[in-house]
């Protein structure tokens, strides 16, 4: 039955993207870890999702149901979502996403990049990005923040960084301010 070697083809690039990011089960949650260039952990991000939509419960607020998950003591010093891969390819171009979802899902359909997220739009900065300084970049903003990152990666560019800005949302009549890359799919 064809249908059952597609059904274990898709869970076998499941379990993979779970090993190579080290994603945890926690009920609805899913833990994203973050794990620096050096092999460190740094932090889990715990995000609840809904099982049917896929997206973050949020509060009455809007606001997304996230925790943290920490060694003692506690100091936190974020570094980006799928960091720690930059040394096992340092040949491959870079991904960076807002999203560690997005940047799961798009490892799933775009390979060629190696995709990691920085969290939040504001977490698209040199503290966050330095590690990967001598490696080529193309970020994926989420629709209606193109500018912002673009001005971003004109700054790092002019430092030594090598950042493309796609424009592939912004560009999109189809995307709704806020979507991100892994909407399109």
């Amino acid at each position: 039955d064809w249908s059952s070697d597609v059904c274990s083809s898709d869970l076998e690039k499941v379990k993979e993207v779970e090993s190579l990011y080290f994603l945890a089960d926690k009920g609805k949650s899913v833990i994203f870890w973050q794990i620096d260039q050096l092999e460190r952990i740094r932090s889990g991000k715990i995000m609840e999702y809904n099982p049917v939509t896929g997206k973050r419960i949020k509060d009455e607020s809007g606001k997304s149901a996230i925790n943290w998950m920490h060694k003692q003591p506690f100091n936190l010093k974020q570094c980006l979502f799928g960091l720690h891969l930059s040394k096992e390819y340092p040949d491959m171009p870079i991904g960076i996403v807002e999203s560690e979802k997005t940047a799961v899902l798009m490892h799933l359909n775009e390979p060629r990049l190696l995709w990691m997220a920085c969290g939040s739009l504001g977490g698209f900065k040199i503290e966050m990005l330095s590690p990967l300084r001598l490696r080529k970049i193309v970020a994926f903003p989420d629709k209606g923040c193109f500018e912002n990152w673009n001005e971003k990666a004109q700054k790092l560019n002019e430092i030594g960084f090598s950042i493309s800005v796609s424009d592939v949302l912004e560009n999109n009549p189809e995307a709704n301010i806020g979507e991100d890359i892994a909407d399109l799919l």
